[in-house]
């Protein structure tokens, strides 16, 4: 198999005094995989019962982010195999 790339994800997590959020982004990679459209978004509870669980929080608030992402690049890729099998180059 051959190497054809590194695709860097940039993950930022805001913790609240009840939620967490966290945001991915494609970073490096293709073009079409850093535009502003493709970012996934997810959210966690930091607080159960009266105790905090942040790092919990910050965990699944990624985990719901990048499978977000995730989501929306293969809806990308679908987009760009539909086009392209109508002739037409996708743009990136």
């Amino acid at each position: 198999m051959t190497d054809t790339g590194t695709w860097s994800i940039d993950v930022r997590i805001f913790t609240g005094d009840v939620h967490t959020s966290a945001r991915a982004d494609v970073v490096e990679g293709p073009p079409a995989a850093r535009c502003p459209g493709v970012t996934g978004i997810g959210h966690a509870y930091t607080k159960a019962g009266g105790v905090e669980i942040l790092t919990l929080g910050a965990e699944i608030a990624t985990a719901h982010a990048l499978r977000d992402l995730g989501r929306k690049l293969m809806r990308a890729a679908r987009e760009d195999v539909d086009t392209s099998r109508r002739g037409v180059r996708p743009s990136g």
